[in-house]
């Protein structure tokens, strides 16, 4: 099981859906910020994605890398490549996310009020390993998800500029501002 100290491995991408292709081992020299999400879940994209863009935002490319990973470990047929690409390209959300996202006021003409202006890539999903099977539905097993030991979404993994995993947090009360500032600082 990997730890926080370890050598963060490289993220298992099925697709490259905005932004260019990159991944843990090209962004040594940067802190990483990989923001992990499910297109159906509201907290994720408003909270995590908001807070993720705001990072994105306050730092310099040559110092900070913002990449934005879609996983799915449940409801397979929301957190699909089509409805991602839908939400990212019109800004169009589905199932529990356009539900939330309309009464917390993060929509405006049924579409997301703000873009995502980072990469974003989507989890490879595979058949899981027997021991897994019975708990993932429709037999598919999220390779990043699984292997970084995420809990749900959102998510955070935060890298170091050398490429150690510094942080894995899950839940939209962490303050990742504060965790990127600091490992910027480091040289």
């Amino acid at each position: 099981m990997l730890k926080v100290g370890d050598r963060a491995p490289n993220l298992k991408v099925s697709d490259w859906v905005q932004g260019e292709p990159t991944n843990i081992d090209k962004e040594i020299g940067k802190v990483v910020l990989v923001e992990v999400f499910q297109v159906n879940c509201p907290g994720a994209i408003f909270y995590g994605m908001k807070k993720a863009t705001e990072i994105y935002k306050k730092f310099d490319r040559k110092d900070v890398t913002v990449l934005g990973f879609a996983t799915a470990f449940e409801d397979y047929g929301l957190n699909n490549l089509e409805n991602l690409k839908a939400m990212l390209y019109d800004g169009k959300v589905v199932g529990d996310t356009k539900e939330k996202l309309g009464a917390w006021g993060g929509l405006e003409n049924g579409r997301l009020k703000q873009k995502i202006p980072f990469p974003i890539a989507r989890d490879s999903l595979t058949n899981p390993p027997a021991v897994y099977s019975s708990f993932y539905n429709m037999g598919e097993y999220a390779e990043t998800f699984n292997e970084y030991g995420i809990h749900g979404t959102p998510s955070s993994i935060i890298i170091d500029r050398k490429g150690v995993l510094r942080e894995i947090t899950f839940g939209s009360g962490y303050d990742q501002m504060k965790a990127v500032k600091a490992l910027v600082k480091e040289k």
